[in-house]
């Protein structure tokens, strides 16, 4: 708990608010909409929920995002995960070894490209999302919907689910918006978190 209110103080940095942690969706078709959901365990993947969490709660990043396997390379391309190789989590461009690349939304949705966020992340994260994700929009694994899901046709609302709370772990930040914790302008402002070229946009 000690943790936590020390989180919470940390947070407070600033007296204006960035958004209210509650779900937020673009629209009321969305939300009432019978769309499939996709959901990430942040046990399993806390680095890659961490990025979706920032983009939802720094971004005004999606809940829910189309299909779109085919434009995936275009829209890494389009920000920092592929714009330029190798890319800002490489070694050869300074940061510690065994990060990979993570982007929300994802390159292989109709919302992802130049205005995602990307974030450097273990490689076991990021690619155990990226399969998680993969399976699901294939039909396969433990979550699959029931049919291959279509580009451009069937949209996903992603979900983060058992997010730690009271965060005795400090490394929970962005997604204890999801437990009602207002997230403050200053906290998105702090995008290294001790790890060279750790968060942006883009």
């Amino acid at each position: 708990m000690t943790k936590f209110l020390a989180l919470i103080a940390a947070f407070a940095g600033t007296a204006s608010i960035r958004v209210l942690a509650a779900p937020q969706f673009s629209n009321l078709t969305e939300r009432a909409a019978n769309l499939p959901i996709f959901e990430l365990d942040y046990e399993l993947f806390p680095q890659s929920a961490e990025n979706i969490c920032f983009s939802w709660y720094c971004n005004n990043g999606p809940r829910v995002v189309t299909v779109d396997r085919a434009s995936a390379n275009a829209h890494r391309a389009s920000n920092s995960c592929g714009n330029q190789g190798p890319n800002r989590c490489s070694t050869q461009r300074g940061h510690a070894s065994g990060y990979q690349c993570d982007e929300w939304p994802w390159a292989s949705s109709v919302e992802g490209g130049a205005n995602a966020a990307t974030r450097c992340i273990l490689a076991s994260d990021n690619t155990g999302s990226g399969s998680a994700w993969g399976n699901f929009i294939n039909n396969q694994g433990s979550q699959a919907p029931g049919r291959v899901l279509q580009d451009n046709v069937d949209a996903v609302e992603i979900r983060v689910i058992n997010i730690p709370f009271p965060a005795e772990d400090a490394g929970v930040t962005f997604c204890l918006g999801e437990h009602a914790v207002i997230i403050e302008p200053g906290a998105c402002a702090q995008l290294d978190h001790g790890q060279p070229s750790l968060q942006q946009i883009g």
